[in-house]
């Protein structure tokens, strides 16, 4: 792990000092943070480095050392690690966001209390867009936000032209992914990969089941998000 890593919190996330402002450790912010004598787990191969001290200064590791010997830099926030240990983030790549406020800052406190530093949320509606906004500029508590869009599929979208409007409008929009959850004909599964590569965002989801499996290789589909799709 060297100095210039970028920080991801993982079990630690939830020690901060009860003065220690979200914004102020932001990935963007000029804080100085220490984390004083923390067990990091590095996760580059299987080890344990105990005792140490992590000093990050705007959002990158600068330091990582015993914490006997690693000096912390004059007015640091200094989380007291004894006992707890430090991680890489998390990441949960299948997740569905809601349509309450309360219901999302809830859940994204619970992602970030078990670790979970980046979240993709698959079925996205125009508040998610400013939630993740919200997230990024610190204003609310929660992990990097990806979203796809509303599903493009049938029944809602049908044909070849149905299927490149929605990439654009999508795309536009400012959504991450583009989102197949059902059936599209073989001419509009086709369209989807022209106007989302035209376009330059990628597809996810489900596999059309009304095809042959063989077209997701075919179109080079980004990701299956589920893996009994392969047994369907």
């Amino acid at each position: 792990m060297g100095p210039t890593k970028r920080l991801v919190l993982g079990a630690l996330v939830c020690a901060l000092p009860a003065g220690a402002a979200v914004a102020e450790l932001r990935p963007d912010s000029t804080a100085v943070v220490a984390f004083v004598d923390v067990n990091v787990v590095p996760m580059d191969q299987e080890r344990l480095l105990e005792r140490q001290t992590v000093v990050v200064r705007s959002g990158r590791i600068v330091s990582i050392g015993p914490v006997a010997t690693t000096a912390i830099p004059l007015g640091a926030i200094r989380v007291d690690g004894r006992g707890k240990y430090l991680l890489p983030g998390l990441a949960d790549m299948h997740t569905h966001l809601r349509e309450s406020e309360a219901e999302n800052s809830a859940q994204l406190r619970v992602f970030l209390a078990n670790g979970v530093t980046t979240i993709l949320s698959l079925r996205g509606i125009p508040q998610h867009i400013e939630l993740r906004r919200r997230v990024a500029g610190g204003e609310v508590l929660g992990p990097t936000i990806y979203t796809s869009g509303p599903f493009v599929n049938e029944p809602d979208v049908k044909t070849p032209d149905d299927v490149e409007q929605a990439v654009v409008e999508q795309k536009r929009a400012g959504y991450d992914f583009i989102k197949i959850h059902g059936s599209l004909s073989r001419a509009a599964y086709q369209r989807l990969f022209e106007v989302a590569r035209r376009e330059g965002i990628r597809v996810v989801g489900h596999a059309p089941r009304n095809l042959s499996f063989m077209v997701v290789p075919a179109e080079h589909q980004d990701a299956v998000v589920h893996a009994e799709e392969f047994v369907y």
